[in-house]
């Protein structure tokens, strides 16, 4: 009984930091977007 509470007790542990990891790297990737919808903007004013 305790081997499977402890084994699930980690597996919750993994599946959470993983889900965070994941959370993580979205927020790089929109920040990464954001920038570069704002380099796009800069550059379409200048040609202006």
């Amino acid at each position: 009984m305790n081997r499977n509470a402890a084994l699930a007790h980690s597996i919750m542990e993994q599946k959470i930091s993983g889900v965070s990891a994941q959370q993580e790297s979205v927020r790089a990737s929109q920040k990464d977007k954001v920038r570069k919808l704002k380099n796009v903007r800069c550059r379409m004013s200048g040609v202006r």
